[in-house]
């Protein structure tokens, strides 16, 4: 049988056909940590919400994204953030690319959006969602989880886009790995580099002069140097992995 046409979100809705995905998961949980789809959220102060209702559910996404989130439950892990259930907006669902005619990677399995975890801290169970990025307590915390998302996605889009403000898409670009000049990812750059060097780099989400002698500062490669993509994204890995850690 056919999966049918994509209509949600569509320029021109019955215009593509959704994609037949014979490897997709429909799975619980990753790595034993279950999923659970928030109903309901409270603002309990000026940029801080909770989670008031949830449910459990099952996700369905292709085995790449398996892995990711297995491997970004191990790095929260490493960092001593002990996570007890992910909390998301949904996974497999076909659509386009909001007001265009490209199927999204939710289309094809490859995506999950990620609102937060619930982790076990010095002072107890307790959850972190990315509606609360402007408190910067919770940013902080925000952005050692985003850092672990970009060490296992290949795409993260966050709380810096006006639309992305509730949740982390994270996909695996289709196996087309990290696009490392690519605004999503420069813009979380900037943030990390300001936060580990002490910097005050506005996030344009360029490949700027600025950005580039941040992460030559950062890494002690030159600026021609960090125009390979292939040392950027090392380079880009290792500044990921210093903001983890705090």
């Amino acid at each position: 049988m056919s999966p049918g046409a994509a209509t949600d979100r569509c320029l021109t809705p019955g215009k593509l056909m959704c994609p037949a995905i014979p490897t997709l998961l429909c799975v619980s949980n990753v790595a034993g940590i279950p999923f659970e789809y928030p109903t309901r959220y409270e603002k309990t102060t000026d940029h801080v919400y909770v989670v008031r209702a949830r449910r459990s559910v099952t996700q369905r996404f292709a085995p790449s994204v398996g892995t990711a989130l297995a491997n970004f439950v191990a790095r929260l892990a490493d960092i001593g953030m002990s996570i007890e259930a992910i909390l998301t907006a949904g996974s497999h669902y076909c659509r386009c690319i909001t007001g265009t005619d490209i199927l999204s990677n939710h289309s094809f399995g490859d995506a999950i959006d990620v609102v937060g975890v619930r982790w076990r801290g010095f002072g107890g169970t307790r959850e972190t969602i990315a509606h609360s990025f402007r408190d910067p307590g919770e940013r902080q915390i925000l952005r050692r989880i985003n850092a672990c998302l970009r060490l296992c996605f290949a795409t993260v889009i966050d709380y810096h886009r006006a639309d992305h403000r509730d949740h982390f898409h994270c996909d695996m670009n289709r196996g087309g790995g990290r696009i490392a000049t690519g605004a999503t990812t420069i813009v979380f750059a900037q943030e990390a580099l300001n936060h580990v060097l002490g910097l005050t780099l506005p996030d344009t989400g360029r490949l700027d002069a600025a950005t580039i002698a941040a992460l030559s500062r950062f890494s002690g490669r030159s600026s021609t140097e960090l125009r390979n993509n292939t040392i950027l994204n090392r380079v880009l890995d290792e500044l990921f992995r210093r903001a983890a850690r705090g």
